[in-house]
C-alpha cells in the first residue's frame, strides 16, 4: 500500500471511522466474502449471481442450478 496515495489515505481514514482494518489478505474462507471468492475462482464470474450471493452471505445452501452442472468456467447459470 501507498501511504502517499489519497485513495489509500482515504479508505485508511474509512476504515478507522468505522473501526475496521483494512488488509490485503485473503477473506478467511469460511467467510461469506471468502465463499465468493472461491465461487469467483473455481466458476468465473457470472456464476456470482444475485441469489447466490445472497445464499452465500446467508449462510445457506446454493439454488438448485446456480452453478454449471458441467464444471465449465464462466457462462450464465441455469435459472
Amino acid at each position: 500500500m501507498d501511504s502517499q496515495d489519497p485513495q489509500h489515505i482515504g479508505a485508511l481514514f474509512g476504515a478507522m471511522i468505522l473501526g475496521v482494518e483494512l488488509s490485503e489478505e485473503p477473506a478467511p474462507a469460511d467467510s461469506p466474502l471468502g465463499r465468493a471468492q472461491a465461487i469467483l475462482a473455481e466458476h468465473g464470474p457470472d456464476a456470482l449471481t444475485d441469489e447466490v450471493f445472497t445464499a452465500l452471505r446467508d449462510g445457506h445452501p446454493l439454488p438448485a442450478g446456480a452453478i454449471p452442472a458441467d464444471g465449465r468456467k464462466g457462462g450464465t447459470p441455469p435459472r
